[in-house]
């Protein structure tokens, strides 16, 4: 009993559950008195095993439920997007696969020279638990509306948390200057439809943006001509694990 308790420990899923009932030891028959007092006493530990592996598995269930509700978070970063996915795009795709009104914040980054993006996004959802259900529905996520072999990846944002720390990030950003086109700049939403971002509260600079004929150099332009700054470099590196 001990043993089973302790492996059902290592792993509560339903299916081990089962598992380790249906395949616990039965008692060696002795004589048939013995045998009679076996089958009862085997029984017996049968359902007391079961009883306790039912317990171990609520109790399970009940810290998960709890770790859930304790989570707060609700910015995420969905990565591997495919190429030429626009924030427009992303707009479309989370109202079609169920997130309608849902997320109030997006940010691509991108290429401001050439729009491409860089293949992944900051999404803010109004609440932790439809972040929650975005991860699960994303990860591994594979009907594109583009032709993509890419899976989907979700993670937690780091370096940001929740629409007010964006807001006040982004609203003074190089990316809010008039030069940036509008489907390149971080968007905020409510009920669904996209409204003006919150008005800066000091001048904006314009974004530097440097060409280059070099390839090795024009990535290089790319990636600072996204991030814009050094603060907004770091907070992009710290979501990517750098």
């Amino acid at each position: 009993v001990a043993d089973l308790v302790d492996s059902v420990c290592m792993n509560t899923s339903a299916g081990s559950i089962a598992a380790s009932v249906s395949s616990a030891p039965s008692r060696a028959k002795g004589s048939d008195a013995r045998g009679h007092s076996s089958t009862a006493s085997s029984s017996f530990e049968r359902v007391h095993v079961a009883a306790t592996l039912q317990d171990l598995g609520s109790r399970h269930n009940n810290q998960t439920d709890i770790d859930e509700a304790s989570d707060n978070r609700t910015t995420l970063m969905m990565r591997n997007l495919p190429s030429g996915f626009t924030r427009q795009m992303l707009e479309r795709l989370l109202d079609k696969e169920g997130f309608t009104k849902c997320y109030d914040f997006i940010y691509l980054p991108a290429d401001i020279s050439s729009g491409d993006s860089f293949f992944y996004a900051f999404v803010n959802f109004t609440t932790p638990q439809g972040a929650r259900r975005c991860v699960r529905h994303f990860t591994g996520f594979t009907r594109w509306p583009v032709a993509s072999p890419k899976e989907g990846a979700v993670d937690w944002s780091e370096a940001l948390q929740g629409l007010r720390r964006l807001v006040e990030r982004y609203r003074n950003s190089p990316l809010m200057h008039p030069s940036v086109p509008e489907h390149l700049r971080p968007a905020i939403y409510r009920r669904g439809v996209k409204v003006p971002f919150p008005p800066p509260t000091s001048p904006i600079r314009a974004p530097r943006v440097r060409r280059s004929p070099s390839r090795r150099a024009r990535a290089r332009s790319s990636v600072s001509d996204s991030f814009e700054s050094m603060e907004d470099l770091q907070d992009q590196s710290a979501n990517l694990g750098g």
